[in-house]
């Protein structure tokens, strides 16, 4: 699996703002580059992220499980493990 984190940025910018088009003026793209990219990741994922129709986009199960993946990790970037051994430290100690 090639993620990365552009395209976890993407994921997140339009589970977050509902809309493609609204996620794409945040990440300064066009609509139709943040598609594609969206695309592809579901492609190397093997699975559906959105439910997309004219009017909105919505999270499958599996994207929500992503999402839900993707907080949980952001928020372990404090602690400290074997990618982040210094986080405990205070400035002092640096």
């Amino acid at each position: 699996m090639d993620l990365n984190l552009r395209d976890i940025r993407a994921f997140i910018a339009v589970a977050q703002a509902g809309s493609f088009t609204r996620a794409a003026v945040r990440l300064h793209l066009s609509q139709p580059a943040l598609t594609v990219q969206i695309r592809r990741l579901e492609e190397t994922l093997g699975a559906r992220l959105f439910d997309r129709n004219s009017r909105s986009v919505a999270l499958t199960p599996v994207g929500r499980d992503l999402l839900r993946a993707r907080s949980n990790r952001a928020g372990n970037a404090t602690r400290p493990g074997p990618l982040n051994p210094g986080a405990h430290r205070s400035r002092s100690n640096l």
